[in-house]
Parts: C-alpha cells; sequence; structure tokens
C-alpha cells in the first residue's frame, strides 16, 4: 500500500510541476508581448510562442487575432494577408470558447475590413446574441450597420449602447 500511495504521489507531483512549468513559460512569453510596444510582428511572434505552450488558452488566440487585425487596418499592402490570418485566430478562439462574443465580433470586422459585409453579418449578431446587454458590442453593432448602409439601425443600436451606458460611454 506504501508504493501504491508513493508512486501515486510521485505521479502527481510530476503533473503538477510539469503544469507549472509550463504555466511559467506561457507567462513569460505573454509579459514579452504586453512589454512589445513599437512592433506588431514582435507581438505576434510572442504570442504565438505563448500559444505553443498553451494551445488551449483562448485569450492568447484572441489576442493574436487582434493584433493581426490592427495591423491589417493600417492599409499597408499587407493588409489582405494579415487579415486573413487574423481570421484564422478568431476562428480557432470561437472553437476552443465558443462563448466568448469577441473573437466573433472581430471575426466579423474583418470580414468588414476584406470587403465581405455580407458574410460579416451572421458573425456581428451572434457576438451581439451573446451578450444582449453589452454596451461594446450593441455600438459595435451599430458600426457594422454603418457598414452595411443600414442607418436606422445604427441608430436604433447606437441609441441602445447610450442606453446601456449613458455615462463614460467612449464609443
Amino acid at each position: 500500500t506504501r508504493v501504491l500511495v508513493t508512486v501515486i504521489g510521485l505521479a502527481g507531483i510530476f503533473y503538477v510541476s510539469q503544469q507549472g512549468w509550463r504555466r511559467i513559460n506561457e507567462n513569460s512569453w505573454l509579459l514579452r508581448a504586453a512589454r512589445t510596444k513599437n512592433s506588431w510582428q514582435q507581438k505576434t511572434d510572442a504570442l504565438k510562442q505563448a500559444h505553443q505552450t498553451e494551445p488551449g488558452n483562448f485569450e492568447t488566440t484572441y489576442e493574436i487575432g487582434e493584433t493581426l487585425r490592427l495591423a491589417s487596418w493600417r492599409g499597408e499592402d499587407n493588409y489582405e494577408a494579415l487579415a486573413t490570418e487574423a481570421l484564422k485566430w478568431f476562428e480557432l478562439g470561437t472553437s476552443l470558447n465558443p462563448y466568448d462574443p469577441y473573437n466573433h465580433l472581430r471575426y466579423g470586422m474583418c470580414l468588414h475590413w476584406l470587403g465581405k459585409h455580407e458574410e460579416a453579418a451572421p458573425h456581428v449578431q451572434r457576438a451581439v446574441a451573446m451578450d444582449r446587454n453589452s454596451y461594446y458590442l450593441a455600438a459595435h453593432e451599430g458600426w457594422h450597420w454603418v457598414q452595411m448602409g443600414n442607418y436606422p439601425e445604427a441608430q436604433r443600436a447606437f441609441e441602445r449602447s447610450l442606453h446601456l451606458k449613458w455615462w463614460d460611454n467612449p464609443l
């Protein structure tokens, strides 16, 4: 019995130490990414290393997609490739956590940026449906309707955003 308990205890210690080491490694890459201010490429590389260390972290996939989306929105020559790569990361984040609306929202925003407005609509609507009480999502729904050219719906969404948070609503 003592040998069995010792083996189980050692296996538990090994497992916990292995998980702790992975977490430390992931956090070091995440800190490196957070400290990178000027280069979206270096930030993306550090985030991808963190993802490689812990592939189940949907927040890391979101950050990679968001960094690529923002780089794409600068409008440089490779903006389409960056937006397309961001779509892949947002899709991965959605598969890792289907209950987080922000991967859906940003996926739709990338599609708008690529001129695929009709394809973007279901993604934005799904994000808004996931959290009907978010002033942030309501404002982005308004932005979506502006992209679609439906200004009455945009006004409704913007007013809803203000209704949800009338104080200190930067959007």
